[in-house]
């Protein structure tokens, strides 16, 4: 059963059993709960020297355009 979020939220806050409301077979942690619903979109342009770079980094990388990019920004940015 669905209910809305508000609807959760006063259950909660009156104390009411709201286990049917959990999903508890497949816990997330936090980090992937920001990853999942609080990504920040980023729009950039490019010249065309420039992506054709990123294209050839991702055949190289096995990887998607947006992904190369992601991993190029961490890597510059030493996130990882």
């Amino acid at each position: 059963m669905k209910i809305t979020a508000q609807e959760f939220d006063e259950k909660f806050d009156n104390y009411e059993n709201i286990d049917e409301f959990i999903d508890y077979k497949n816990p997330m942690n936090l980090n992937e709960f920001k990853n999942k619903y609080f990504n920040d979109k980023l729009e950039l342009t490019l010249t065309q020297t420039i992506k054709n770079k990123i294209l050839e980094k991702s055949k190289q990388l096995g990887l998607n355009f947006e992904n190369t990019i992601k991993v190029l920004l961490a890597r510059e940015l030493q996130v990882i």
